[in-house]
């Protein structure tokens, strides 16, 4: 027996389309845990004063990723006894002309865009840059666009030897906004060219969003919003629709 959306899900309907779209991106296979390299929590700080750096992912295909690193702002800051402190992200390009992007606010004066979790590169704000800010201070006056809810980087590698964009995120907490300080949670991505939502892994969560929890009556027929966001989703959508006909049935006009 066929069903049919609710007239009030026909909106949500649409707008998780264009979701699981660019959720599936360049590939049309789910994002299991077994397509996905993730890093488990790592818990990484890079502070001043800083001896070294972190490559996020470390590394990604070919050796590319983006380096975060510190570094301190000259001009008035100096001659005006104060010293601005600046940890930042650049590309790193890998083997055979592997490059790694990520999403900013702009060219000048640039901030790596935070993103809040479930957001998919395509849709989410930002333009694709090769070097940013994450977080500036000077004179106790902080700068940057990460914050407890807006915590994701989006980050994807192209070109190169790859077949295929593939795209992916990492988790970002500043442990104390007046500082330069950034702690690197953990990240992922995902080889098969799925546009992995921000924050998903492909084998559960670690915060109380799921994204496989999504209402099941506001899937489309396809299933595919579902499939974009792993095995969990796509086991409640089956589950949601056999339930759906079940109703439907029961509370069908009776001959």
């Amino acid at each position: 027996m066929k069903t049919k959306l609710k007239r009030s899900n026909t909106k949500r309907l649409a707008s998780l389309s264009a979701l699981g779209a660019g959720a599936l991106g360049a590939a049309a296979v789910p994002a299991h845990a077994s397509d996905v390299v993730f890093s488990g929590v790592i818990d990484v700080t890079v502070e001043f004063p800083a001896s070294h750096s972190y490559t996020i992912p470390g590394p990604g295909p070919g050796g590319a990723g983006g380096v975060i690193f510190t570094h301190i702002s000259s001009g008035c800051q100096i001659t005006c006894f104060n010293i601005g402190f600046t940890i930042g992200i650049a590309s790193k390009p890998g083997k055979y002309g592997t490059q790694f992007r990520f999403l900013a606010t702009g060219k000048d004066n640039s901030f790596a865009q935070g993103q809040p979790q479930g957001a998919v590169w395509g849709t989410a704000p930002g333009k694709s840059t090769k070097s940013a800010d994450i977080i500036y201070t000077y004179g106790g006056h902080p700068s940057t666009t990460i914050t407890p809810t807006d915590r994701y980087l989006l980050f994807r590698f192209q070109r190169g030897a790859l077949k295929h964009d593939i795209y992916g995120w990492a988790r970002i907490h500043l442990p104390d906004p007046n500082h330069a300080e950034v702690e690197i949670v953990d990240w992922a991505y995902g080889p098969s060219g799925v546009r992995l939502p921000a924050g998903y892994h492909g084998g559960g969560r670690r915060e109380p969003e799921d994204l496989g929890a999504i209402e099941p009556s506001s899937i489309d027929a396809t299933g595919r919003p579902a499939l974009a966001l792993g095995a969990p989703a796509l086991r409640r959508w089956r589950a949601a629709r056999k339930a759906e006909a079940a109703n439907a049935a029961a509370s069908a006009p009776q001959n």
